[in-house]
């Protein structure tokens, strides 16, 4: 899950797919309103219990915990950042009990 910190979005979104593209774009699954974002800015995928983040070229970067990045495991509590828009990442265990994994 991301909670918005200082973002365009009030309401946390809940990352309910094993892809999860985040962008302006319009065929994005999460969609900031945001000069500073790029179409397609980034995605985050499942591998196995793990989070990957991973920077899709973005104009100005991706970054976690201040740091830019161009693919990492996202942890609980990591701050993630697109554009002008600063998130907390929070795992939550039931996707993936929903999906049949192990946690």
């Amino acid at each position: 899950m991301l909670k918005p910190i200082l973002a365009c979005v009030k309401e946390p979104r809940v990352i309910d797919k094993d892809e999860f593209i985040i962008g302006r774009g319009s065929k994005v699954d999460f969609a900031l309103k945001d000069k500073a974002v790029s179409a397609r800015h980034c995605r985050i995928r499942r591998d196995g219990n793990d989070c990957i983040l991973e920077d899709l070229g973005s104009s100005n970067g991706t970054y976690v915990d201040g740091v830019p990045i161009v693919s990492c495991v996202l942890k609980g509590g990591d701050m993630v950042q697109f554009g002008r828009n600063l998130f907390l990442f929070d795992c939550l265990l039931e996707y993936a009990e929903a999906k049949g994994r192990s946690v």
